[in-house]
């Protein structure tokens, strides 16, 4: 077997087991679009343990129904899981809301109250530092990698074939997704209030809309 072969022999176990690792971990999906669960982690070990990146889906806030004219709290009955990507302050309401009174349908409602709230709101400056940090890594390690490659194969400190080692990125990617969304999450565990207990009441365009139930605080995050 040449230094290729056993070169590509070595990343495919490698990718083997990381994907055999990931396998063994349960995970509830975060994104509403997926429509995962978002209920706690169980483990094999039998205790339970909440899952960081899961929504609490609800609508806390009184509507105005086109219908009857009523104003007040809607009818909650779960959440749908959508597929639609939006940009700008476009809407996206996940909830199944009602009226108490009459029955109609308040996710129009809903959404245009969720852009009169929300457009207004920055995402936090520690979101943004995230972003960053995340796009730069994503983007720039593998060009950099490609260049300390170059440099080795111009220095003959190795063979073009080292350029097989970037099929590895797409490995490495995975992790670094899962931290960023966790990094992004913790957010949500800040309130001025001390008691923080945010339901999420939607999307504008690809913000996430949280509100927290005990001060009424607003907060736009993007993952």
């Amino acid at each position: 077997m040449d230094s290729s072969s056993a070169l590509r022999s070595r990343m495919g176990i490698a990718q083997d087991r990381f994907f055999a690792r990931m396998a063994m971990v349960p995970v509830s999906s975060p994104c509403p679009f997926a429509g995962g669960s978002m209920d706690p982690i169980t483990s094999p070990i039998g205790v339970t343990v909440k899952n960081p990146l899961a929504l609490s889906h609800g609508w806390s806030l009184e509507l105005t129904c086109p219908t009857c004219q009523k104003r007040a709290k809607p009818r909650v009955t779960g959440w749908v899981p959508s597929h639609e990507l939006h940009f700008g302050n476009t809407p996206t309401i996940y909830s199944t809301l009602h009226c108490g009174h009459c029955g109609t349908d308040l996710k129009a409602a809903a959404g245009d109250q969720l852009v009169e709230l929300f457009s207004p709101v920055a995402i936090p400056a520690e979101n943004r530092l995230l972003l960053f940090l995340f796009v730069a890594a994503l983007a720039g390690l593998p060009i950099g990698f490609c260049l300390f490659l170059a440099l080795g194969i111009w220095l003959e400190w190795w063979s073009s074939a080292a350029f097989q080692w970037l099929a590895l990125f797409p490995v490495l990617a995975g992790p670094l997704i899962i931290w960023f969304n966790r990094r992004v999450a913790t957010l949500r565990q800040k309130c001025p209030c001390s008691q923080p207990d945010f339901e999420f009441m939607g999307m504008l365009g690809r913000s996430y809309c949280h509100r927290c139930r005990n001060c009424g605080d607003l907060l736009r995050l993007r993952d």
